[in-house]
């Protein structure tokens, strides 16, 4: 997923955000987790997580950004080429 701080302002056009990716580690065949305004733990300013997006948000706002849910299913394969 690459969220950007220039993702923040489009939050506030929504009812509910839901954020959709892949990763490896999550239980089988998806997870769906509430999210929150949180701080980004990435050592990168490109990227951001959806809860430091939320907390951008939050910050320039003055409010927070409707309800938002991650929904991650898992993934096995990330290299590429053909197995």
């Amino acid at each position: 997923m690459q969220l950007l701080i220039e993702h923040a302002p489009n939050l506030a056009r929504f009812d509910q955000i839901l954020f959709v990716d892949t990763d490896m580690p999550c239980g089988e065949p998806f997870e769906f987790l509430a999210m929150h305004a949180g701080k980004n733990s990435s050592y990168s300013s490109h990227t951001l997580t959806p809860g430091a997006l939320l907390l951008i948000h939050l910050q320039v706002y003055q409010h927070a950004a409707p309800s938002a849910f991650f929904t991650a299913y898992r993934g096995y394969h990330f290299e590429l080429g053909i197995h």
